[in-house]
């Protein structure tokens, strides 16, 4: 609704006269007065009301009058008007106080008056201005330097609007190429990041200020962190050795292969920890291929490798990934069995042929059996330095191929046999 529309033709000074005559006396008197006859001001502002837009944004202000000489506008808030406030066109920079939550919290008044000019009184309109902020805000990860595969919760900080307003909207990218998570909740969980990435992960957020149906009601500000997540790579413990997992008394030594996987030792670094099961101050080792010399005595040891991948961040704060893992190695006697194949108790070859007579080294326990071809028990021993001379019960028997079997308890427990023949030759 515009101005009214009023004429300028009764818009001046009008003098009055007033005249009296008295009937009775036929007496006459006058007097005069002059009136001035003004058109009441009217001012309206153009604008839609409530003007509502982002902080930082300039407001075009635009009113109407008439039958008014001069205008002022004027504020509760602590903005500037641009150029002069006495135009019906102005602009106004909100202050600081327009928007801060202790100020006027972004609710201010704006008022255009006529000035007081001749008899009429002043008129004015006013236009409240909401002025919706930008969100101020960060974010936080509780943890942002984890070992693989990673899981994190995050919560966004905010400083202005209040916390819990209607009109927030949170757009997260996580940086691990999982869709886009939008919504209004500012605490997302339980995040995965599976896989260490040397470059490490850039996190996104954008707030929304959503104040309004229109695409362009809204104020909205991204922050970006770049290798804001960081997925140190797991160390896998492994190893191997030569010898496998067993040797000798004679050869106690083991040569290890350290078999430990992980995807990058830069930037970072890894270490490596060995327990050899001997419990003593040479029990450990921080190379990479150890080599283990064991005392010349059977027994078994638990060999154990701890990997650890470590980095440090920007604030000199030490970051660990590791992983353990175990084997066993043992070391067992050197037993030997040696069977000659053909003797002569006729004394026809040489001298140490004359019996049958197994070496044996190495052995806790031992016991020989010697029989015919038709499975009869010819001859046995306890004693490996007893030989059979190639008689049964006091007679010679036959030059003939004759069965063996021997039996060789070794000094960890386990039991050996050896089976073969021999030929007897007269």
């Amino acid at each position: 609704m515009g101005v009214s529309t009023k004429s300028t033709q009764y818009e001046r000074p009008y003098k009055v006269k007033y005249e009296f005559t008295n009937p009775l006396t036929d007496y006459s008197s006058s007097d005069s007065q002059t009136l001035l006859i003004q058109s009441q001001p009217e001012i309206r502002i153009l604008n839609d009301k409530p003007y509502q837009q982002c902080e930082g944004i300039q407001f075009a202000l635009n009113a109407e009058k008439e039958w008014a000489k001069d205008i002022l506008w004027t504020t509760n808030g602590n903005g500037t008007f641009n150029g002069t406030s006495a135009n019906l066109s102005s602009t106004y920079d909100a202050g600081t106080d327009d928007t801060l939550r202790t100020g006027l919290n972004g609710r201010v008044m704006l008022r255009v008056s006529t000035r007081p000019e001749g008899v009429c009184p002043i008129v004015y309109d006013t236009i409240p201005l909401i002025i919706e902020a930008y969100p101020q805000f960060d974010f936080v990860a509780d943890d942002s330097i984890q070992c693989e595969a990673a899981t994190v919760n995050f919560e966004a900080l905010l400083v202005k609007p209040a916390p819990g307003s209607p009109n927030l909207r949170y757009t997260w990218d996580f940086g691990n190429m999982q869709s886009i998570q939008s919504g209004t909740d500012p605490s997302p969980s339980n995040i995965v990041y599976d896989t260490a990435k040397r470059d490490w992960y850039t996190v996104t957020l954008i707030v929304e200020n959503k104040w309004g149906t229109n695409d362009d009601q809204v104020c909205a500000v991204r922050l970006d962190k770049p290798a804001y997540i960081k997925v140190l790579p797991q160390p896998v413990a492994q190893f191997s050795s030569d010898p496998a997992n067993f040797t000798t008394v004679a050869f106690p030594k083991f040569k290890f292969a350290n078999e430990t996987k992980v995807r990058w030792e830069s930037p970072g670094a890894m270490d490596y920890l060995w327990h050899f099961g001997e419990n003593d101050e040479d029990d450990t080792s921080t190379e990479k291929h150890p080599v283990k010399s064991y005392p010349a005595d059977t027994m078994s040891y638990w060999v154990h490798l701890t990997s650890t991948y470590r980095y440090i961040d920007i604030h000199n704060n030490e970051h660990v990934c590791w992983d353990t893992t175990g084997q066993p190695r043992k070391i067992g006697p050197d037993v030997t069995v040696f069977v000659p194949t053909a003797f002569s108790p006729e004394r026809t070859g040489p001298s140490a042929n004359n019996v049958f007579l197994p070496i044996v080294n190495g052995e806790k326990t031992y016991h020989v059996e010697l029989y015919n071809r038709w499975g009869e028990k010819l001859w046995e021993s306890d004693d490996k330095f007893e030989s059979w001379d190639g008689t049964y019960e006091g007679e010679d028997v036959q030059q003939d191929v004759y069965a063996w079997l021997i039996i060789v308890t070794a000094y960890d427990g386990e039991e050996y046999k050896y089976e073969g023949t021999v030929t007897l030759l007269r």
